[in-house]
């Protein structure tokens, strides 16, 4: 993505939470928070989309 990070819509920043956890990324002590910080958003917000993209993947 050519976007900045802090221009990110919340679909947007979904998608690349989503890859990020494909990619296990969120198994690294202190991903939440650097992720976080990256985008732009809370750790609430990040836990929050990967609870989204659990239940998405339960359905």
């Amino acid at each position: 993505m050519n976007i900045p990070m802090d221009r990110l819509t919340q679909d947007e920043r979904i998608s690349v939470v989503r890859q990020l956890n494909e990619q296990g990324f969120f198994k690294l002590k202190g991903a939440v928070q650097y992720a976080a910080k990256q985008l732009f958003c809370s750790t609430a917000s990040i836990y929050r989309y990967l609870n989204e993209l659990k239940n998405e993947a339960a359905d």
